[in-house]
């Protein structure tokens, strides 16, 4: 996962417009996985080595909060879709035929003139 960090008004901010990056003291990428960061690119005009460590520690909380909502919904997805696969045939497609019976009754009902 990809983390974007500007500096700007001395506070660290997360994913930066491109207007926001021309008043930004500090232009951080970030990848990672839920444990470490992978990579970082970017560039910085005389920072504090104080701040760049803090935008990394914030950026790999970050990822690692991302990662772990990401894996919540899949699992919650997986549920939903093991029990919906428990519906019989009909019931899984009965969306799909009520659509079809009204698309047809109305093909076949009163036309849209004000006729009765």
């Amino acid at each position: 996962m990809l983390s974007a960090w500007g500096y700007i008004a001395d506070q660290l901010v997360v994913n930066p417009t491109y207007k926001e990056l021309e008043k930004s003291s500090l232009n951080m990428v970030v990848a990672g996985t839920r444990d470490a960061i992978v990579m970082v690119e970017g560039g910085a005009r005389e920072l504090p080595e104080s701040i760049i460590h803090s935008a990394l520690e914030t950026a790999t909380a970050g990822i690692a909060a991302l990662y772990r909502s990401a894996t919540a919904s899949a699992t919650y997805c997986q549920e939903r879709a093991r029990c919906l696969s428990q519906f019989p045939c009909e019931m899984q497609n009965s969306s799909t035929k009520s659509a079809t019976m009204g698309y047809e009754r109305l093909k076949s009902g009163p036309s849209h003139r004000g006729q009765a």
